[in-house]
């Protein structure tokens, strides 16, 4: 048990907060040791991950301050007057979306950048990346014409990947993404296109997963990918789950993955 004049130093060495010295040995033989009268409860520390969740759903959620409030309250739009529909069809809202959502909804809701949606819709928006790409340019382009400069839509809403690495000629500081799935590369490939950048010419995107158009085994893959070999995956967790003796499984299987090009890299150049 450690006195409560002990602490420890970002160096990790101990030090007395009595002494104000550095200790080699702690202060096991230390006259002047004293120990907290407070202990910590024990019965009360969470057995498991369902009582650590249960603790946290009763903890009092974090109030919203009076000037949050207001704002949620009077919540308008660039884009429609009439706040009690669904933007996009005559439902009723069911709910006013912020279009620069995460840390950035509080300035959504202040330059008026948000939607009224009903609940499917809502979904659509979620789901649907090149919708939510294209509202959030309408917003960035009303920002430029009407609230102040791009320099100044950067700061007040944070730079994007692609300008946070974009040199003074305009070029980009990396010429090659990997990215963890084919997905990311196709979405990012979209993005560097709308700013002009050619794939595979100036950037070049490597995938992983072999996901391909349409579903088809002979299909066109979406990026050039380092492909899973599918069905021997099936196949091997097939064999896993089957086998009874469970000592056999190995802690750890191998599969082969292949290169494929997708058109998102630029081929070798022999000799």
């Amino acid at each position: 048990m450690n006195c409560k004049h002990l602490s420890k130093k970002l160096n990790g060495k101990l030090y007395c907060k009595l002494k104000k010295e550095e200790l080699k040995k702690g202060c096991l033989n230390c006259d002047l040791r004293e120990f907290s009268e407070k202990r910590y409860n024990w019965s009360t520390r969470p057995k498991n991950n369902s009582q650590r969740l249960q603790n946290k759903a009763t903890q009092p959620i974090r109030q919203r301050t009076p000037k949050q409030a207001k704002l949620e309250r009077n919540r308008k739009s660039i884009f429609t007057d009439n706040m009690t529909k669904c933007y996009f069809c005559p439902k009723p809202k069911d709910n006013i979306h912020e279009l620069i959502y995460g840390k950035n909804r509080p300035k959504s809701i202040k330059y008026h950048f948000t939607l009224p949606l009903c609940i499917e819709h809502h979904k659509m928006m979620h789901s649907d990346r090149n919708m939510i790409e294209e509202y959030q340019d309408k917003c960035q382009r009303y920002f430029e014409k009407n609230i102040g400069t791009r320099a100044e839509f950067i700061k007040e809403f944070g730079e994007s990947f692609i300008d946070k690495h974009k040199k003074s000629d305009g070029s980009l500081s990396f010429d090659g993404v990997f990215c963890h799935t084919d997905y990311h590369g196709y979405i990012f490939k979209k993005l560097l296109q709308k700013e002009g950048y050619r794939v595979p010419e100036d950037v070049q995107l490597i995938g992983f997963d072999g996901i391909r158009k349409f579903g088809g085994s002979k299909e066109d893959l979406f990026v050039s990918s380092m492909c899973q070999p599918l069905p021997q995956l099936a196949a091997k967790c097939v064999e896993i789950i089957t086998t009874e003796d469970r000592s056999m499984i190995p802690s750890l299987t191998l599969l082969p993955v292949t290169f494929e090009d997708g058109g998102t890299t630029r081929s070798l150049k022999k000799g």
